[in-house]
């Protein structure tokens, strides 16, 4: 009985020691994140229309209140995907064996590195002629995630 007892309690020892969690729930206000072990805030987010039924996202951290959106041509860290043209949350994933994936992808620029989100998801919230309010909370490693809304401007 006493071992019993004492295997209960050694059980319960290691499963609180468990490593925490880290809280990437989307939370109120802009997107932001790390990227790549670096702090990424949304600066600026534009978005096109391809193929009828989807669309183009193009997020920014580096970009004066001067650039114009749909010309800037960005240089730092971002963020860029394409998805579905619906109001419905889109889960990321990603299926090597059928060839199907959404993924969203960070960019470093310090390396030129694409990293590859395939956690989380993306989701339209409102639209308002030409602005798009979205959410997104993804994680690509525990360095690289991003939470949050945004509001993105057509260009065309």
């Amino acid at each position: 009985m006493k071992r019993s007892y004492l295997a209960m309690v050694i059980c319960l020892i290691f499963i609180s020691c468990e490593k925490e969690d880290i809280d990437n729930s989307p939370g109120d206000g802009s997107l932001q994140g790390e990227i790549n072990g670096v702090e990424f805030n949304m600066n600026a987010a534009k978005y096109e229309e391809i193929s009828g039924d989807r669309l183009q996202f193009e997020i920014f951290a580096e970009m004066s209140a001067a650039d114009d959106v749909c010309d800037f041509s960005p240089s730092g860290y971002r963020v860029f995907f394409v998805c579905e043209d619906t109001d419905d949350r889109q889960d990321l994933f990603l299926d090597l064996q059928n060839f199907e994936g959404f993924t969203i992808t960070l960019f470093e620029p310090a390396n030129a590195n694409n990293i590859i989100a395939t956690e989380g998801y993306f989701e339209i919230t409102a639209r308002d002629g030409n602005l798009i309010e979205a959410v997104m909370d993804v994680t690509a490693v525990d360095d690289t995630f991003v939470k949050g809304s945004f509001v993105a401007e057509l260009c065309e």
